[in-house]
């Protein structure tokens, strides 16, 4: 897969999507407190200026999610500390609450 060619665990991905969005590719939450749009399996936040046509686009949406992951890790996602918070995984990569 790209996620894996790109080195990142796959497990950690597909625990990520499912938390995030459920792998619903139109998946969209327009309720965060600055008035910010998440959208796509990843659930980009529009603060990244990311098209919403690529965002709902998976295979798009992975690569940019893979761009986002090696140059700052998982920890733009709330659902990898939810998941992963007190984990050997978590410690590992240096991640801190």
């Amino acid at each position: 897969s790209m996620v894996e060619q790109a080195g990142i665990d796959p497990r950690v991905v597909d625990d990520v999507v499912m938390c995030e969005s459920g792998w619903r590719t139109t998946a969209t939450n327009n309720h965060n407190p600055n008035g910010s749009i998440d959208r796509g399996i990843f659930q980009f936040n529009s603060v990244h200026r990311i098209p919403a046509e690529e965002l709902y686009d998976p295979i798009r949406s992975t690569l940019h999610a893979i761009n986002l992951i090696k140059s700052r890790g998982f920890s733009p996602w709330v659902c990898y500390h939810k998941i992963y918070r007190n984990t050997v995984i978590y410690t590992l990569a240096g991640t801190s609450p």
